[in-house]
């Protein structure tokens, strides 16, 4: 894509480093969400811990509509330290940070920062929101992100397979809105691509709900716990890190749901 030349210097390529052990790119969308809680930090730390993984999540000041927390302000509470400035601090690493690496858009791309004012004056703007996710800052071998609307999925799939060098990609539809956090209430639908040979994607479709995390079903309103704020969210996955347990129960589930959901796409992605 266009917008993989305007990685600043600095950053590489997929192909151009020499580390074996897998990188996985996270990206939910950069706006965030005003309802249910994302505890993507948690996401990271179990890639990096149950699949020996490096952690990469793309993050950014959001760009509206919606205003409250995004992984940006998230992990500027709970992990300032991990916040990266080129791919060599990642992929020289011995070991990871506990909630693995995070780049800021600024850090990495000044053309598509230029464009967060901007869109917030734009009522819509889903070809920046959906395409900033697929920037590859280090040569990831699997892309995990995101979609909510029907048509997205398909949307996503494509744009990965003829515009990116990803190795595997998971798109994660109908979790719960502006995060990768599967919902209690419905089955999440889950989309892997795995590179072939001749750089096509083959594709793999699955359902995963609460019935297959074995946790319980809950209303879509029982998840959603407004005002949020970013350094109480950041409390949480701190305690959930590092108890096994955040306090609170409906959280609790949403996380233990959505690891078991992507340790099912990983089975097939990192194949």
């Amino acid at each position: 894509m266009a917008q993989q030349e305007t990685l600043l210097a600095g950053w590489v390529e997929r192909g151009a480093h020499g580390v074996d052990a897998p990188v996985v790119q996270i990206a939910e969308p950069f706006d965030g969400t005003h309802k249910a809680e994302s505890f993507t930090p948690l996401i990271a730390a179990h890639v990096q811990r149950r699949w020996g993984a490096t952690a990469v999540s793309l993050c950014a000041p959001s760009a509206g509509p919606k205003w409250g927390p995004n992984l940006h302000s998230i992990a500027r509470e709970l992990c300032p330290i991990s916040f990266a400035v080129g791919s060599r601090e990642i992929l020289e690493g011995a070991v990871p940070p506990e909630f693995g690496w995070y780049v800021d858009q600024e850090a990495s791309s000044k053309a598509l920062t230029r464009w967060i004012d901007i869109r917030r004056n734009v009522i819509k703007r889903p070809f920046l929101a959906t395409s900033e996710k697929f920037l590859d800052v280090c040569g990831a071998t699997v892309l995990i992100a995101s979609a909510f609307h029907p048509s997205f999925s398909d949307k996503m799939f494509d744009m990965a397979e003829q515009a990116t060098h990803f190795g595997a990609v998971i798109i994660v539809r109908k979790g719960c809105e502006g995060s990768l956090g599967f919902s209690l209430a419905r089955p999440a639908e889950v989309t892997v691509g795995v590179r072939r040979s001749d750089g096509s994607l083959a594709r793999t479709d699955f359902a995963f709900g609460p019935d297959d995390a074995g946790v319980q079903r809950r209303a879509e309103t029982e998840q959603q716990c407004p005002p949020l704020s970013a350094a109480s969210t950041a409390a949480k996955i701190a305690r959930f890190a590092a108890q096994g347990s955040s306090g609170d129960a409906v959280f609790d589930d949403r996380v233990k749901l959505t690891l078991a959901g992507v340790d099912k796409a990983l089975a097939i992605a990192l194949l």
